[in-house]
């Protein structure tokens, strides 16, 4: 007995001596790959940009404020994340790393509805749902599809569906779904980005026509 607590007394000192150097070399070569790797992506934000409606009305179809409610969205719809599918496999979608809308795709695109309608003097007012006010109408927009499609013909598609729900009356009077589809040059977010605020600004555009129509 006391000759194994004398050998075990001489090994502990190596073997902790052994540990501290292994210890050494593995921080060492860890930090070695931190300074020698390739840095990590920075996140990049894209705005969703639509332009200036084409029909402005003299006179407002709508009498009365129009309330544009936040947008719904289903699963990873809600994500800022830009979401893309490969061509061969549209059944599953994917995410970007780093790429991400400038806002929750909810809340941008019933900002830009509201801008777009407000630009076109749809309504006598257009405003943002929570301003404590009583509107005649409230627009309820949801977003059915909002993606980049990438592989051996890049494309974006975009899926809205709208109903308008009348306060007077207490009831949805009207809904439509809406859809557009444009080519892009190549897989680049950027390229995908503009391509899905030039097709939302197609939507609005027939969305605008079909209000003043109801």
């Amino acid at each position: 007995m006391p000759t194994s607590w004398v050998s075990c007394g001489r090994r502990g000192p190596l073997l902790n001596s052994r540990r501290w150097w292994l210890g050494a070399i593995l921080c060492s070569a860890l930090v070695g790959c931190g300074e020698q790797g390739v840095p990590v992506p920075s996140d990049r934000f894209h705005r969703l940009t639509v332009g200036t409606p084409g029909t402005v009305h003299q006179t407002p179809p709508l009498a009365g404020t129009l309330e544009v409610d936040r947008f719904r969205a289903a699963g990873v719809l809600q994500n800022r994340a830009i979401i893309f599918v490969e061509h061969d496999n549209p059944n599953v979608m994917h995410q970007y790393h780093y790429q991400l809308w400038a806002d929750a795709p909810t809340r941008m695109l019933q900002n830009a509805t509201v801008g777009y309608l407000r630009d076109a003097r749809l309504a006598d007012q257009v405003v943002i749902t929570g301003l404590h006010i009583v509107p005649a109408y409230t627009l309820i927009g949801e977003i059915k599809k909002l993606e980049h499609m990438v592989g051996s013909s890049p494309s974006v598609a975009v899926e809205l569906e709208f109903a308008l729900q009348e306060h007077k009356e207490g009831r949805v009077v009207w809904v439509k779904g809406y859809a557009a589809n444009r080519k892009v040059k190549d897989d680049s977010v950027g390229a995908a980005t503009r391509a899905i605020s030039e097709s939302v600004q197609e939507i609005l555009t027939s969305l605008s026509a079909d209000l003043a129509r109801r």
